[in-house]
């Protein structure tokens, strides 16, 4: 059970309803209503109804970094400038050869009247619009949202930081290429692990962000292509 601080402020009007998801790194409350306070973070959600309804919880774990994390791990990139524009031009790079290395692929297929088709095409369409769909209802900040930091990775896009999507979607096409070509899928799932501790170190996804999109990628694989 979370530790939680009994700190509830409820107004006159009826609070909306509250939601308590336990997760592996901590605690998320959920209501139409509500600030969020996890250490160094403050978040209010959208108001829809008067009240005021607040809850405090103790655990960092929830963002799993800090600022001053974040500072640490980034200090070396930020003394070396040539790393850094290394990482820059990575983050540009992954993302589109295996955006691009996919419709490839299911030329390629189709072509070929290959049997294959229809699952390397649905698997990753199916769970991207899902993944997608899941992204715009929790609307988690962002890290240059939610700590007191300067990313390394300039992005103007608020929430929508949990899952990774970019992370999700490189890896479930390394899944499908493993479906094909098992070398190559291995090789493009090491692109995928390199993009998500990128992603971490730009400062636009807490490492939860890119474990879950990860995670989600492989899980989404191995229904599409070995259980069904």
């Amino acid at each position: 059970m979370c530790n939680m601080e009994g700190l509830v402020r409820v107004g006159a009007h009826s609070f909306p309803n509250l939601r308590i998801a336990a997760y592996g790194a901590g605690c998320y409350a959920f209501t139409h209503n509500f600030s969020l306070h996890v250490g160094i973070l403050d978040y209010t959600m959208p108001h829809r109804e008067k009240g005021d309804f607040t809850i405090k919880l103790l655990s960092r774990r929830m963002i799993f970094i800090t600022a001053q994390d974040y500072q640490t791990w980034t200090q070396p990139l930020r003394r070396r400038p040539r790393l850094r524009r290394a990482m820059l031009l990575l983050n540009r790079i992954l993302p589109l050869l295996l955006y691009a290395l996919y419709p490839i692929l299911l030329l390629f297929l189709l072509l070929r009247q290959d049997d294959r088709f229809l699952r390397v095409l649905l698997t990753p369409g199916i769970s991207f619009v899902l993944l997608s769909i899941f992204r715009d209802r929790f609307n988690a900040p962002r890290p240059y949202e939610a700590l007191d930091i300067d990313p390394l990775i300039r992005k103007n896009t608020k929430g929508h930081s949990f899952p990774s999507r970019h992370v999700f979607s490189v890896s479930v096409i390394a899944c499908t290429f493993w479906f094909v070509c098992p070398p190559v899928g291995i090789l493009l799932m090491l692109c995928a692990v390199l993009i998500a501790i990128i992603r971490v170190l730009g400062g636009v996804h807490f490492p939860r962000d890119v474990i879950a999109g990860l995670g989600i990628g492989i899980l989404s694989g191995i229904i599409g292509f070995v259980l069904l």
